[in-house]
């Protein structure tokens, strides 16, 4: 990070994020709007509940709660005029927190590659409209140890069998992995010098192979999203905050019965402090989770540290 304030420090400050007389931070409940030049880094900790949970031969619903960390780092360098290229790269896991989450749920992880670029469309004393595209590589694993024990039951020999061979992953193992294309379009504009707001949506479709102990298999994923946030900083002041909304529709014809559709709705807040061409924030979230038969609630805290050169 040292090296990113210094290289800052010497290139000088660019107004890119400044609006009538209002400098937003860098958003975090939508995509960036800006094409500017900076590193970011996000670490954090949450925490998953899973209510509702059903599974085979348990009749009572679980209820299943997950401890995890995250990690994102992202980078963007302008190109050229209202030009920007960019790369994402982020990971997280998750693992039970009790005796129940850690049978029949686990541990579960992956990771998110982004490759993408943004230009400005418009750009008034006031206001900046920005567009997005890029492509998108994901990958996440899950370990469910209470199926290696289903296995056992409804076929004994056929278990044991795959288990002297060493294929007791098949059982417990399942993976999801995705390529997808997205575009979208980000906006800003200056209430006063002191509040700004900021919007986002976007779209993404791609194929999604989804990999359990039944099989294989593999169809069309669509997602789209918005966001929106106040971004509320005071002239001359190193400190500032954001207050903002997301929400997500996941779609997945061909694919329903094995990854039902899902519809994500979070509330996404940041305190933040400039100090020179370096951002740091604290960032609390909370997300509800919809449509699947399966009421999941998600809490986390990510640290932020931003890097402008």
């Amino acid at each position: 990070m040292m090296w990113a304030l210094l290289l800052s420090t010497a290139l000088g400050f660019d107004a890119e994020r400044e609006l009538g007389g209002h400098t937003f931070g860098l958003p975090v409940a939508v995509e960036p709007v800006f094409v500017d030049s900076y590193i970011s880094f996000r670490q954090g900790l949450g925490v998953l509940t899973l209510r509702d949970v059903r599974y085979p031969g348990i009749p009572v619903p679980l209820e299943l709660e997950l401890l995890g960390i995250t990690e994102t780092l992202r980078g963007q360098v302008r190109v050229g005029k209202g030009v920007a290229v960019y790369a994402l790269a982020s990971g997280a896991i998750l693992a039970g927190a009790n005796g129940d989450s850690a049978l029949f749920l686990g541990a579960t992880g992956g990771y998110d590659l982004r490759l993408g670029g943004t230009g400005t469309l418009l750009r008034t004393e006031r206001s900046q409209l920005s567009v997005r595209v890029g492509g998108r590589r994901t990958v996440g694993l899950t370990v469910t140890p209470a199926n290696l024990a289903v296995d056992l039951l409804d076929d004994t020999q056929r278990a044991l069998r795959r288990l002297a061979r060493g294929k007791w992953t098949e059982s417990i193992l399942s993976s999801q992995r995705a390529w997808q294309g997205f575009a979208g379009l980000s906006g800003a504009t200056a209430i006063s010098p002191t509040v700004g707001l900021l919007a986002s949506v976007s779209g993404r479709v791609g194929r999604i192979d989804v990999l359990t102990r039944e099989g294989e298999e593999g169809g069309l994923g669509l997602q789209l999203g918005a966001g929106a946030a106040v971004d509320m900083h005071p002239p001359k002041s190193q400190f500032g905050a954001q207050v903002g909304l997301q929400d997500r529709v996941d779609r997945l014809p061909g694919l329903v019965d094995t990854l039902p559709e899902r519809h994500r709705t979070g509330v996404v807040l940041q305190g933040y402090v400039e100090l020179g061409q370096v951002e740091l924030g604290l960032v609390p979230s909370l997300a509800t989770t919809f449509g699947t038969g399966i009421r999941e609630t998600e809490w986390g805290l990510e640290g932020r540290a931003v890097a402008f050169f």
